[in-house]
C-alpha cells in the first residue's frame, strides 16, 4: 500500500495546478515534522485526506488562497466529506484539530496570512454548546464570480459592483432604523466637527459619501463598541447570502490608510503609506490626475482586497504640509498613548479615525489647529485605602458602570470612567467619601472634558440619590486629584479628542 508521501506525489501529478495553491514540498515538510513527532503513517494519511478535500475545494471554486476561505466554505467541505465520513462530533473535531495544527505550521512558514475563520467554522457546529450540523446555504451566482475575479467580464464586474452597492444600501437602511438613531446622530457629530458642509448643496453629496465610509468602517457603536460592519455581520449573519458574507469579510479586512501616490501607470497607481512606507497598488480611477505628487489621500485599503473599496478622499498638499500633517497625527497618537502606553499607531487609527480626518482637513485648508500636549502620568504612590475596601469598591464600580450605561455613555467611555474611578482610589482613601457623590462628580467632570452635552446633573440625579452641594464639592476634590480642570488625555473619549482640536 502506498505511504502518505506517494499519495501526495500522485495527487500533485494529477492536479499540478495545486502547486500554485500550496507547494508540494510544504506539505511533505509538514509530514516529515509530524513523523518525527511520532505520528503513524495511518494518521498522516488521515491528515492528508483532510488537506486533499480543502485543496480540491479551493481548486474547484477558484479561491485565491487558503486565507480567503470562510466559515461557509469549511461547512461545504465537511458536507462533501460526509458522503464518505460520518459527520459526527468526533470526526468534525478531529478535522478541525488536524487543520488548526497544519494552518499554524503554514502561518509560521509565511504561506498564509491568517486562519481565524477556521475557528469560526468550528464554532458554527455548536449551538449554545451543543453539537449541531449547520445548514449549508445554496451558493448564488455572485459567490462564484467573487472567486474568479481575474476571469470575469465587464458585464459580470458590473454585477459585482451592483452587489456591493446593494449590500451597502442594505446596511445603510439597517442603521437608519430607530434603534440606531442615537448612534447616527453621534457619528454625524464626530465626523462633522464644527463644520456645516452637509448644509451646502455643492458639498452635500461628498459629505454623505464620506460620512457613510467613516460610519461603516471607523465609528464605534455606543452599546457594543463594534464598528457597524462587524456588528451587522455578527447579528445579521443568518439572513445573509454566501456572496454577501464573502464581501463583508473582505471589507472588514480593510484598514484606514493615509497615503500618497508614487507613480501612475496605465492600469494601476502605486500608493505609499504615509506612516509605514509600505507600497501597494490600486486600480486607476476613471478621472484624470492633476499633479499627483501634491496629493494626499485617505481611505480604507486592503492590499489583498477582492474589490476597490467605495470611497477615497484626496487633498492637495505640498511636501512641507504633508510632513506637518504627519507630525500632528503622530502628536495626537502620543496623546493617546497616555491612555494606553502600549497602543500601536494602527490601534490609534482604529479608535480615532475621526481625529485623523479632522487634522488632515484642517491643515489642508490652512485653518489653525489647536495642539494639546500630553500631560504627566498620574503620581504612582499607593492608595492608603485598607484592603477591606476592595469588595465595596468593586461593587461600587459595578454600580458606576450600570448607571453610566443607563444614562447613555458609550462602552468605551465606560472603560475610561472606570479607569478614572480606579485612579482616584489609588490616590485617596475611598472610604472617606460618599461613593454616590463621587460617581456623580466623575460623570460630570467626564462630560465637561469630553463635551458630552447630553449628560447633565438632573439626568444623573434620576439614577443616584445625590444633592448638588455634595457633588459640587466632590467635583473639586476629584478634579484636583486627577488634574481634570481642562483636558486630561487619560480620560478623553472620541468626542473629547475631536473637541480638543477645535478649542482655539
Amino acid at each position: 500500500m502506498d505511504n502518505v508521501y506517494q499519495q501526495v506525489k500522485m495527487f500533485y501529478s494529477q492536479y499540478p495546478e495545486a502547486e500554485s495553491i500550496l507547494p508540494r514540498e510544504v506539505i511533505e515538510g509538514y509530514f516529515r515534522g509530524c513523523a518525527w513527532q511520532g505520528k503513524s503513517d495511518a494518521q498522516l494519511k488521515q491528515i492528508w485526506d483532510e488537506i486533499t478535500s480543502i485543496l480540491l475545494y479551493v481548486e474547484n471554486m477558484g479561491v485565491i488562497s487558503l486565507s480567503s476561505l470562510i466559515s461557509y466554505d469549511y461547512n461545504s467541505i465537511l458536507s462533501t466529506r460526509a458522503e464518505v465520513h460520518i459527520l459526527s462530533e468526533e470526526n468534525v473535531n478531529a478535522f478541525f484539530t488536524d487543520m488548526l495544527a497544519f494552518y499554524q505550521y503554514l502561518f509560521d512558514k509565511g504561506y498564509i496570512e491568517e486562519y481565524g475563520n477556521l475557528y469560526t467554522a468550528k464554532g458554527s457546529f455548536y449551538l449554545k454548546g451543543i453539537f449541531a450540523t449547520p445548514p449549508i446555504k445554496p451558493v448564488d451566482e455572485y459567490y462564484s464570480l467573487l472567486h474568479h475575479l481575474e476571469d470575469v467580464s465587464m458585464d459580470e464586474m458590473d454585477k459585482l459592483n451592483d452587489l456591493l452597492d446593494s449590500l451597502l444600501h442594505k446596511i445603510g437602511e439597517y442603521y437608519r432604523s430607530a434603534p440606531f438613531m442615537k448612534d447616527l446622530m453621534r457619528a454625524v457629530s464626530l465626523y462633522k466637527g464644527p463644520f456645516d458642509s452637509e448644509d451646502d448643496p455643492d458639498t452635500a453629496e461628498d459629505f454623505w459619501y464620506g460620512f457613510w465610509d467613516y460610519f461603516f468602517f471607523d465609528y464605534h457603536l455606543i452599546k457594543t463598541d463594534l464598528i457597524p460592519l462587524e456588528y451587522f455581520y455578527r447579528y445579521e449573519f443568518e439572513s445573509l447570502k454566501p456572496s454577501e458574507i464573502y464581501v463583508l469579510q473582505d471589507l472588514m479586512k480593510s484598514k484606514f490608510t493615509i497615503f500618497y501616490i508614487d507613480s501612475v501607470g496605465e492600469e494601476f497607481i502605486k500608493g505609499v503609506n504615509l506612516f509605514t512606507g509600505e507600497s501597494f497598488e490600486l486600480p486607476c480611477p476613471d478621472y484624470r490626475f492633476g499633479d499627483y505628487k501634491k496629493m494626499l489621500l485617505m481611505g480604507h485599503i486592503h492590499s489583498e482586497s477582492m474589490m476597490l473599496l467605495n470611497y477615497i478622499t484626496s487633498f492637495t498638499v505640498g511636501m512641507r504640509l504633508r510632513k506637518r500633517i504627519k507630525d500632528e497625527i503622530l502628536r495626537q497618537y502620543e496623546l493617546y498613548q497616555v491612555q494606553d502606553e502600549n497602543a500601536s499607531l494602527e490601534e490609534f487609527f482604529v479608535r480615532h479615525a475621526a481625529v485623523v480626518r479632522h487634522i488632515i482637513m484642517l491643515l489642508s485648508s490652512a485653518a489653525q489647529l489647536k495642539v494639546v500636549h500630553a500631560k504627566r502620568q498620574l503620581p504612582t504612590h499607593a492608595s492608603s485605602a485598607s484592603t477591606s475596601m476592595d469588595s465595596r469598591w468593586g461593587q461600587d464600580k459595578k454600580t458606576f458602570s450600570r448607571i453610566a450605561d443607563k444614562i447613555g455613555c458609550s462602552a468605551f467611555s465606560i472603560q475610561l470612567l472606570l479607569k478614572m474611578y480606579d485612579d482616584f482610589a489609588a490616590l485617596t482613601r475611598p472610604d472617606a467619601f460618599d461613593s454616590m457623590a463621587c460617581m456623580a462628580a466623575m460623570l460630570l467632570l467626564f462630560a465637561r472634558m469630553n463635551g458630552l452635552g447630553y449628560l447633565q446633573f438632573e439626568d444623573i440625579r434620576r439614577e443616584l440619590p445625590i444633592v448638588y452641594q455634595k457633588v459640587s464639592l466632590m467635583m473639586s476634590i476629584v478634579s484636583d486629584t486627577l488634574d481634570c480642570k481642562e483636558f486630561n488625555p487619560r480620560y478623553l473619549n472620541e468626542e473629547g479628542f475631536v473637541k480638543a482640536l477645535f478649542l482655539f
